[in-house]
């Protein structure tokens, strides 16, 4: 028997979300992800949560605030975006470089300040070929938005779903 709620089918969510039996949503969180801060949860930025992580470079990642790819192997290459095979692979920004089987931290979420930027506020945030940062959408290949301007010197890194460009 499928259960209806206004006229809906029943929702689903997967974890760490769940819909308990009055179809009401709840977040199952992790402390080690998660705090109360003001009265309201917010998302801790450490390494090994949802926010950020390390991984092991499969090739030169030469500075930071590089978007990053992982590859089959679970290892972080620069992302490409001419290459529309990573479209489903990208998973952050690095925060340091690393030579070929060092290891990287990737921020996956949250903001990112670099006070040698000045992003236009209002912008997205995309990436090259090189993995480099850009406000140019890119003409080839596919773009993916992974990051919103907070102000010149600041981002929130948000991974949104990847457009690939065709040719009619």
């Amino acid at each position: 028997m499928t259960k209806y709620f206004n006229d809906h089918l029943a929702a689903t969510a997967d974890e760490p979300l769940i819909i308990d039996a009055s179809q009401f949503l709840q977040l199952q969180f992790n402390s080690d992800d998660f705090e109360i801060v003001d009265g309201k949860l917010a998302l801790k930025v450490s390494i090994g949560n949802v926010a950020m992580d390390k991984y092991i470079a499969a090739e030169v990642i030469p500075d930071k605030d590089r978007v990053v790819h992982v590859n089959s192997s679970g290892q972080v290459l620069l992302a490409d975006n001419t290459d529309v095979s990573q479209v489903d692979s990208v998973v952050g920004i690095s925060l340091g470089p690393a030579g070929v089987g060092g290891e990287i931290v990737v921020q996956k979420l949250g903001r990112l300040t670099n006070s040698s930027w000045n992003w236009t506020v209002g912008g997205g945030i995309f990436f090259d070929s090189q993995g480099n940062l850009t406000q140019i959408v890119p003409t080839t290949g596919y773009w993916m938005n992974v990051a919103k301007v907070i102000n010149p010197t600041e981002i929130e890194i948000l991974l949104r779903l990847p457009v690939i460009r065709v040719s009619l």
